[in-house]
């Protein structure tokens, strides 16, 4: 029987996030970094733009996949990474998003990547349906893959938000009596080094960045102010350290993805992405 052109986009979509999460669980991928190539630095750190590659690579195999309909992959591209001086069309870049966009903490429930993933799947299928033009169905790919891939990296599962708390009054807030931060195994994680450890440095940091950049600086991730520029910071120089291998199999999908489609959520494909966000931010933090 021949599907109508409604279903087929419907199915697209699926694999194509399917098609994503394989190379995140399946893949053998140590950092997500978005950094990209210049004339002073010859190694392409994208690692977000080699997930997206990998995925398109497979989605290209599956039979129900229509490079007439869904964006080209050099269109969802454009839309990621990111240069030196934090400048680009990717999420990364600054000024294109705000930090909590790529962070889901799953022990306090904060950060908001879920409701991005959601957002752009929402854009990304509603675009092709009315067959817009490339761009918009590019960005939406790419950010929506950026945001679920952001959920594989131990840092983006952990910090606190902000709260919309002005730079003081959130430096006020989690520090103590003694001028020590100290932050509790839900908000930093269960890594002995650290443990009892002061963030104070960490948080003064952050303070002269927020000052700077209050509207999009809306989350603590101590690990990105441990160095005095953020470029040389544990958070970034993890994402740095890359290896571009896969092992993902074309014909396996996430089993998360499959779980969560089969309880048929009442609020629809949108919820279903959200909640396999959610879950992978779960996995990584007990992994």
């Amino acid at each position: 029987m021949i599907q109508s052109k409604s279903k087929t986009k419907k199915y697209f979509l699926k694999l194509f996030f399917l098609a994503l999460i394989i190379v995140l669980i399946r893949g053998i991928i140590f950092s997500w970094g978005s950094w990209v190539s210049s004339p002073l630095v010859s190694i392409d750190y994208n690692t977000h733009a080699f997930i997206i590659k990998e995925s398109y690579k497979r989605l290209e195999k599956d039979s129900a996949f229509r490079k007439d309909v869904f964006p080209l992959l050099g269109a969802i591209l454009l839309f990621e990474g990111i240069t030196e001086n934090l400048t680009g069309s990717g999420p990364d870049a600054i000024l294109n998003s705000v930090s909590s966009d790529h962070y889901y903490n799953p022990k306090t429930k904060e950060g908001d990547a879920p409701k991005q993933t959601s957002f752009f799947f929402s854009q990304l299928k509603d675009s092709i349906e009315n067959k817009w033009t490339q761009v918009l169905p590019g960005k939406s790919a790419a950010y929506l893959a950026h945001y679920i891939a952001d959920m594989s990296v131990p840092f983006h599962i952990l910090g606190l938000s902000t709260q919309g708390q002005d730079t003081e009054n959130f430096i006020n807030s989690i520090t103590d009596a003694k001028g020590r931060v100290l932050l509790n195994e839900k908000i930093q994680g269960n890594n002995a080094p650290f443990l009892g450890n002061n963030w104070s440095k960490e948080l003064q940091k952050w303070g002269e960045a927020h000052k700077e950049h209050s509207k999009y600086v809306n989350w603590f991730d101590p690990w990105y102010y441990d160095d005095w520029s953020s470029a040389l910071s544990t958070h970034i120089d993890w994402e740095r350290t890359v290896n571009h291998v896969s092992s993902a199999s074309p014909n396996e999908y996430s089993p998360v993805y499959i779980s969560l489609l089969k309880k048929k959520n009442p609020n629809g494909s949108q919820e279903i992405i959200k909640g396999m966000t959610k879950e992978r931010a779960h996995f990584t933090r007990n992994n």
